[in-house]
């Protein structure tokens, strides 16, 4: 079942890889709206796994040849238990790109793609505040993908045979932008 660790996890027995564990842990014994006049907390099977998954971790610390790494872009929802002494010996973060830094992964991301010669990246990065480099792949991704789309839906049968001409805008960036900023939660 998903969320559980292996049944089978001995680190004496070998390489065990945890590709993904998105979710399991975040903070412990959230609270949750059932009712508008009672405010319920539910303890569910969240709380066991992140015991469990630290007592394996903590497991692991005896074990001399054993590296753990982990990785995530939402520190703020780790349960705090997981970064105690010794747990983890180093923590990097990596902040979020500012905006000169932010421009220079637009343009890296961008010099393969066919810009109309009158696109400006430089009007696109205020409205990228708070993205991350990966943010920043999607946005190229969204603003080609549309602008595709309206590309053929303009073109009709022709779009093929019209290809040569395609061409980003600003405006596809821009639009990309704010679409993307209204589903994340920066």
């Amino acid at each position: 079942p998903a969320g559980r660790l292996p049944d089978s996890f001995d680190p004496k027995e070998g390489d065990y890889v945890v590709h993904e564990r998105a979710g399991i842990a975040i903070y412990r014994g959230l609270a949750t709206m059932h009712d508008a006049d009672l405010l319920v907390l539910e303890f569910s099977g969240r709380d066991r796994l992140i015991g469990q998954f630290l007592g394996e971790l903590d497991a692991l610390a005896a074990l001399s040849e054993v590296i753990v790494v982990g990785a995530t872009n939402r520190i703020d929802l780790l349960d705090r238990a997981l970064l105690n002494t010794g747990r983890f010996g180093l923590v990097i973060e990596v902040k979020l790109p500012n905006p000169n830094e932010r421009l220079e992964i637009l343009q890296i991301h961008t010099s393969r793609l066919p810009l109309d010669p009158d696109t400006d990246l430089g009007q696109v990065i205020p409205h990228t505040e708070g993205f991350s480099g990966a943010d920043l792949v999607t946005l190229c991704r969204r603003a080609s993908f549309d602008r595709l789309q309206t590309f053929i839906a303009e073109r009709g049968p022709s779009a093929d045979q019209q290809v040569a001409s395609f061409r980003l805008r600003t405006d596809d960036f821009l639009e990309a932008a704010r679409v993307l900023s209204s589903r994340a939660v920066r």
